[in-house]
């Protein structure tokens, strides 16, 4: 229990809930923080520019005037973070990587025509193991000493 209030005051010392002023770009937001505005921006995402305009509305119709967790990116140092939706969680920064305004219609791309998508065949084809006409399997290997203990109780009783 002291474990984990712990780790809530340490994540709350480096995360802070703040309110989305306005969006910038399909990888920029602003937010109101400690009465003044500040810029995010969102690590790790890549938006074709093809794809701007419908990235920069998903972020306005999903976060504008709404209160967001803002978790900043040690790796990268502000004003990059992970910016998660509250109070779903909605982990902004994967929502706008899967190209989530598409409804899941087109596979996700990066950087032009690298296809990043994943495809299942509706029927997967399930082939058969060949076996080969006069070869014979050979038979399972057993433990020479487990056999010469059974054999050796067998002997005595």
């Amino acid at each position: 229990m002291v474990f984990l209030l712990l780790l809530c005051l340490a994540m709350s010392a480096q995360a802070a809930m703040e309110r989305v002023a306005r969006i910038v770009d399909s990888r920029t937001i602003v937010v109101i923080r400690n009465g003044a505005e500040a810029d995010v921006r969102l690590s790790g995402v890549i938006v074709p520019p093809a794809e701007e305009a419908a990235a920069r509305q998903y972020l306005r119709t999903e976060l504008l005037a709404r209160w967001v967790l803002i978790d900043p990116d040690r790796g990268l140092g502000a004003p990059y973070a992970f910016v998660y939706r509250s109070p779903d969680a909605l982990f902004v920064n994967g929502a706008v990587a899967q190209r989530a305004w598409t409804g899941g219609r087109t596979p996700m791309t990066v950087l032009g025509d690298i296809d990043l998508g994943v495809r299942v065949d509706p029927q997967p084809r399930l082939e058969q193991p060949r076996v080969s006409g006069s070869a014979s399997t050979p038979a399972p290997r057993t433990n020479r000493s487990s056999r010469r203990r059974s054999a050796g109780r067998r002997s005595r009783g």
